[in-house]
């Protein structure tokens, strides 16, 4: 950043640092749906006297506790990983938006995450958390915001298993092992495809593509899931 607004002003009044309330992290929505995408809105909220001061929004990938301490007192509510050392040297680059900034007059800032479309289905159940270090005219860090979590989710409940063409899966253990086929969906089952020797821990409906039929051969299902087949 290479205009310091009112860093110099920061500086000279260390005091109104030690005095300001603690900085507030809020994010919504709190989930967003990998087959859509979407944007999770930040607002960093801390207090006028901070009017200036820079700040970096940071996130892990796994959790927040315990936490990483950045200085006295201080421990930012994120676990260090892969995610957390990108987002310190990839600031203001996709999916991160106004990562790295200053506080505008009031103390306030907005950013956020910007999730694309049509990103693997087996994200889903990933959880990101997020939260945000303020610093002096010395970068050195005075405050840290709570975490904000976001987590990856499916809205799509039909599944294509087809080992010969396009589709989500190829075979039908591969469908129930994804964490992103959930109870009551639907596996929308192609021609060709092994029906045997799977594992079944999840409700699920079996339906026959367009034009189709089931073929099972002596189906060896094990687990305490249930299915209807159809077709």
């Amino acid at each position: 950043m290479s205009s310091p607004i009112r860093l110099a002003a920061l500086a000279a009044a260390p005091c109104l640092l030690a005095l300001a309330p603690a900085a507030q992290l809020q994010g919504a929505p709190e989930s967003l749906a990998l087959s859509a995408g979407g944007t999770q809105s930040w607002r960093i909220e801390t207090a006028p006297a901070l009017a200036g001061a820079p700040y970096l929004i940071l996130g892990s990938a796994s959790g927040t506790a315990p936490g990483l301490v950045v200085g006295p007192g201080l421990v930012l509510p994120l676990n260090p990983d892969a995610y957390l050392t990108w987002t310190l040297t990839a600031a203001n680059q996709l999916p991160l938006t106004q990562s790295f900034g200053v506080l505008d007059a009031n103390g306030v800032a907005e950013a956020g995450f910007v999730l694309p479309a049509g990103l693997d289905p087996g994200l889903a159940g990933l959880a990101l958390h997020h939260a945000v270090a303020v610093f002096d005219a010395a970068y050195v860090p005075q405050l840290v915001t709570n975490a904000v979590s976001l987590q990856f989710v499916v809205t799509k409940e039909v599944w294509e298993v087809n080992s010969g063409g396009p589709g989500d899966f190829v075979q039908i253990a591969e469908a129930i092992a994804s964490p992103a086929v959930l109870n009551g969906h639907v596996l929308l089952v192609h021609k060709g495809v092994g029906y045997a020797n799977f594992v079944l821990d999840k409700d699920l409906h079996l339906i026959a593509a367009a034009g189709e039929r089931f073929s099972v051969k002596y189906p060896v299902v094990q687990g305490v899931g249930d299915f209807t087949l159809s077709g």
